[in-house]
């Protein structure tokens, strides 16, 4: 089931905040580490598998997304829908 947060992320400020509840949801704590795969102008963060481009969930659910990806976006604003049976999130261009 792909459902659609009231919530966007801004390209421009690098980061955003995993609602509480979807972390709770999957189980995503402080301190652990998720990773990000990229598709053309979208973004999948799904739980850490030990590869690559992954980050650590802050305070609150503080995610920052790797400059390196950033600056190979070209929108600046992104939808943050959320996969439910995947356990991913996935950030798609506002076009």
């Amino acid at each position: 089931m792909k459902i659609e947060i009231n919530k966007k992320y801004c390209n421009e400020k690098g980061y955003f905040y995993l609602p509480a509840v979807w972390r709770e949801e999957f189980s995503l704590q402080s301190g652990q580490a998720v990773q990000f795969l990229v598709d053309g102008e979208n973004i999948m963060i799904s739980k850490n598998q030990n590869k690559p481009k992954k980050r650590i969930i802050g305070k609150r659910g503080m995610l920052t997304i790797p400059h390196h990806i950033r600056m190979k976006l070209n929108h600046k604003l992104y939808r943050i829908f959320i996969l439910q049976m995947e356990e991913k999130i996935l950030l798609t261009p506002i076009l």
